[in-house]
């Protein structure tokens, strides 16, 4: 793998690489074709594979890997038929529409050079049948692997300084003593560069059980993000995050989001990581809306009958600190205590007087826990894998201004989510998610019941989307809801989409067996483009229970 890296590695875009004390990077830069060295070392047989790219305009230069690909092709140009003409079989693929970061574009560039090698493939047939059927190569110090079948039992690693083995092994998904497949390796590999904290990563077998690892830590440990966003609820926003890693102990990372806009809020997180041993976390977080919801989602005594909107504000204050334990990459359980002020209240004028009315004013003391299994390939807009999340939340103490209330009664919530996306022909892809939530106690206070409604994915607490009514719509103390999402890729990040929800949100779910009974239905069509700001939706929803055709629009990550 050393020497594969070092020839991919391209100046300017990855590092060189260090091999027994010499750096080395892609050979490209100094002969992209070389079928005159092959010549000079006496093979039998060039198969010479063209990826040079043309010639660039001046107005085209605009990236420092281009303007070395352009030196690059300039060598080539001066010498270009002979050295084509060195190769016995010349082979071209169609990749004018690629440069030498299209990593998203893998699988189509392989498909290119497929299609091209197809219309050599009579001549590449009658190279392999002269292949002598009993060659025997004999090749020293090579360590050979079944590809499914791969059990590390001594991992040495090397270079680190802020990270401990524990926080390494736990991103490559390595557990010493136990197998895994080339694929979960590799996929541990990218698990591990994608933490951007380290700027380099070398490996290598020393024997069939043992590996050993060449890292360098990124210089880079603080940094500054900007983000913008926009929708229905919370209106524009504009991100501040702050991150900086081993700022305290070993494996730990501060982020801190400060969102200004219509709604203020912040988020922080205070995290120690380390991989499949017992790690530990702080969040903090204060949240707020201003939102027109029916009265009856909230006030206990509104009559469903005589239902209006009124102007809401929600403002949610929590605190908590947890454990974790990741059982793989995908797989996490987390324990911890919270402490939740909520302050949700609507605003009236009498007498030239304004009234607050409060649908709750107070301070809950919880447990919560959740398991959370995650195999999509992309967080928003995925195409493959599935996902199931898990939540336990115990209402224990209520606290107010007099201290804690003796006459609350604890309670508890348990809220799923099970989904699966799968992709047909690397365009259509399918969506499916159903969820349950369920509330098990006493509890008379509305606004802790379950919302249905809107378009968010950045809801919290028990507030959940639903296409073809507005946020927070219809709510009860159980809920079920299932939902079909249709994405067609008419072209790259440009997605066409339908969506449709049904949803039962009740006192008593269960509804003595009756499930369908009072089913809400919605359907949503819409348009997503994927950009750098993050995904730029509109969808149209309408729900057949209603007269209510209702437009959500977003911009951007959510947050």
């Amino acid at each position: 793998p050393e020497a594969v890296k070092a020839s991919g590695a391209f100046p300017t875009l990855l590092d060189p690489v260090e091999i027994d004390g010499k750096l080395f990077v892609d050979g490209g830069v100094v002969n992209n074709f070389p079928t005159d060295i092959m010549r000079k070392k006496n093979v039998d047989l060039v198969i010479g594979i063209d990826v040079q790219d043309k010639l660039k305009m001046k107005g085209n230069l605009d990236s420092a890997p281009t303007i070395i690909m352009q030196i690059v092709n300039f060598q080539m140009y001066d010498n270009e038929q002979l050295k084509k003409s060195l190769a016995d079989v010349y082979i071209q693929p169609d990749i004018r529409d690629y440069t030498v970061v299209s990593f998203d574009d893998k699988s189509a560039i392989i498909k290119a050079g497929e299609d091209a090698a197809q219309k050599q493939i009579e001549k590449l047939k009658e190279i392999a049948n002269l292949q002598g059927q009993n060659r025997v190569f004999v090749i020293d110090d090579v360590i050979r692997f079944k590809r499914n079948d791969l059990q590390i039992d001594q991992v040495n690693i090397q270079g680190t300084k802020n990270y401990t083995d524990e926080y390494v092994l736990g991103k490559l998904g390595i557990k010493k003593g136990e197998s895994l497949s080339y694929e979960q390796f590799s996929k541990g590999i990218n698990q591990l560069s994608a933490t951007q904290n380290f700027k380099s990563i070398q490996y290598k077998f020393t024997d069939r059980k043992s590996i050993e690892f060449k890292l360098r830590e990124s210089d880079i440990s603080s940094f500054v993000k900007i983000g913008a966003h926009f929708d229905d609820l919370y209106k524009t926003a504009a991100l501040l995050n702050v991150t900086s890693k081993h700022l305290l102990f070993d494996n730990d990372v501060i982020s801190a989001d400060l969102i200004l806009g219509d709604n203020i809020r912040y988020n922080f997180d205070y995290f120690i990581d380390n991989g499949f041993h017992w790690s530990y976390g702080i969040h903090s977080r204060f949240n707020h809306f201003d939102k027109s919801i029916f009265k009856s989602t909230f006030e206990t005594t509104a009559e469903t009958e005589t239902d209006t909107k009124v102007r809401t504000k929600y403002n949610d204050f929590t605190n908590q600190v947890f454990v974790q334990s990741a059982i793989s990459n995908a797989v996490a359980i987390r324990l911890g205590a919270e402490t939740k002020y909520l302050r949700i209240f609507t605003e009236s004028v009498t007498n030239n007087e304004e009234i607050k009315t409060f649908y709750d004013n107070s301070t809950y003391g919880n447990v919560f826990a959740e398991l959370k299994v995650d195999t999509y390939d992309k967080a928003l807009l995925p195409k493959k894998g599935f996902i199931l999340d898990v939540n336990y939340k115990g209402y224990v103490v209520l606290i107010n201004d007099n201290g804690i209330t003796n006459n609350f009664t604890p309670f508890t919530q348990l809220k799923g989510a099970l989904g699966f996306a799968y992709t047909f022909k690397d365009k259509l892809t399918a969506h499916i998610i159903s969820e349950a939530g369920i509330t098990i106690g006493e509890n008379e206070n509305k606004v802790h019941n379950f919302h249905l409604g809107g378009n968010n994915e950045n809801f919290v607490n028990n507030f959940t989307s639903f296409y073809g009514y507005d946020v927070g719509d219809f709510s009860g103390k159980g809920y079920l809801k299932s939902a079909l999402t249709l994405r067609y890729e008419l072209f790259k990040n440009n997605h066409l989409l339908f969506a449709a929800n049904a949803a039962r949100a009740e006192e008593d779910i269960i509804n003595d067996g009756r499930l369908f009974e009072n089913t809400k239905l919605g359907y949503a069509i819409g348009y997503s483009i994927e950009s750098f700001l993050g995904p730029l939706e509109i969808k149209y929803t309408w729900s057949p229970d209603t007269s209510n055709n209702i437009w959500f629009f977003n911009l951007g990550f959510w947050f």
